[in-house]
């Protein structure tokens, strides 16, 4: 499900958004379409603060740092990749494609933890 972004967008900790940077103030629509997100950030906050965190999706293979969109999520077949954790400005969302379930958004922070807490060797 695509739904438009309003001015007031509150984005939701789990969905998945399409994004469009702005250079310079202005938006600059990118010859590729936008670019994917998964929203990590709380949704209170979200919902107060003018930026979000967020997490790349991509189309490269599933590896330990990435967690694979399956069927019933957003965008199967592709990864949500955790090494790519960035925060963007709220006015640069285009449209949501939907949520991923919590299951996924458990597996999502699981990879991102070991990702930035790696057990000693």
């Amino acid at each position: 499900m695509t739904y438009p972004h309003p001015d007031a967008a509150r984005p939701r900790q789990g969905e998945v958004w399409a994004f469009t940077a702005s250079i310079a103030g202005r938006n600059a629509p990118s010859s590729l379409g936008p670019d994917l997100v998964l929203v990590v950030s709380n949704s209170r906050d979200n919902a107060a603060l003018p930026h979000i965190a967020v997490l790349q999706l991509a189309t490269a293979p599933a590896t330990d740092l990435t967690v694979l969109m399956e069927a019933g999520d957003p965008r199967p077949g592709m990864t949500v990749d955790v090494t790519k954790n960035r925060t963007i400005p709220k006015r640069w969302l285009v449209s949501c494609e939907g949520s991923i379930t919590r299951k996924k958004m458990r597996e999502v922070f699981a990879a991102e933890v070991q990702y930035r807490c790696p057990e000693p060797e």
